[in-house]
């Protein structure tokens, strides 16, 4: 593959699994309202959870928005720079290191383990919530990045 590719590639991965970890930290947060609200059903505790959730999706936002401009971009980088050592087209060895798949399994595994583990569900929508938002910023970077390869090597990115 070539670096554009490569690079679209890892971008698809994190945009779709950031999708999946935001539907699944906003059904962890429809979850939580929902139980609030069945304890004692009135138009007033009604409003007081779509507010919990507002504000647990907020926090949610701005905290994925944070990591993914200080850590997923940082990432990116790293992943691109770790590309352009290699001749094209890229070897599946290169696109799929030993240490990626690894840090996928772990990250996969900690997500499997938090549906088991007795964490508040406000804290699982809020960190699911926050970790999408965050890929997906990544994964827009990313994007930016293949099309700015098109043209040329970028100048923060060199060999």
């Amino acid at each position: 593959m070539t670096y554009v590719k490569t690079i679209i590639f890892y971008g698809i991965i994190w945009f779709v699994i950031g999708l999946f970890l935001i539907v699944k930290g906003y059904g962890y947060g429809l979850e939580l309202i929902q139980v609030q609200s069945l304890n004692e059903i009135s138009s007033e505790k009604i409003q007081i959870a779509e507010q919990i959730l507002l504000v647990i999706l907020s926090v949610g936002f701005i905290l994925g928005y944070l990591k993914g401009r200080l850590v997923f971009v940082r990432v990116a980088n790293r992943m691109i720079k770790k590309l352009v050592q290699f001749e094209e087209p890229l070897p599946l060895s290169v696109i799929f290191s030993i240490r990626y798949l690894i840090v996928i399994a772990v990250m996969m595994g900690l997500g499997m383990l938090m549906r088991y583990l007795p964490i508040r569900l406000d804290i699982k929508a809020i960190v699911d919530f926050a970790v999408g938002i965050g890929l997906i910023y990544g994964s827009i970077y990313q994007f930016r990045q293949a099309f700015v390869f098109r043209k040329e090597l970028p100048q923060d990115i060199q060999k």
